[in-house]
């Protein structure tokens, strides 16, 4: 029996997911701690809430990517699947985290 090679479409979604994840919860990090030391409007914290906003777009972006290609290498003939599973697995906790941020800021904003 011939050993099966992982599934390019899998390896992929796995890098874009594990990038997603990190740079979803660097800029997390950095918004949590700017919220607690308060920061004031000043240039340099606007260009880093600019930079934090780029950093979410492009982790959501990255975590559709990578359902995307997960969901290629999952229906992959021949090929192992681990990645490609744990690819969508990130991807979509990272998007759910995303949204669950959204909507507790959203809720918190109104109250």
């Amino acid at each position: 029996m011939e050993k099966k090679k992982h599934s390019g479409f899998g390896a992929a979604s796995f890098i874009m997911s594990a990038a997603a994840a990190v740079l979803f919860f660097v800029s997390f990090g950095v918004t949590a701690y700017g919220a607690y030391i308060s920061w004031s409007m000043t240039k340099a914290s606007e260009w880093i809430l600019i930079t934090v906003v780029i950093a979410w777009i492009l982790s959501v972006l990255a975590s559709f990517v990578g359902i995307i290609l997960g969901i290629i290498g999952l229906f992959a003939k021949n090929k192992r699947r681990v990645f490609s599973f744990v690819g969508v697995a990130v991807s979509t906790f990272v998007l759910i985290f995303f949204v669950f941020v959204v909507i507790f800021a959203r809720i918190n904003y109104i109250i």
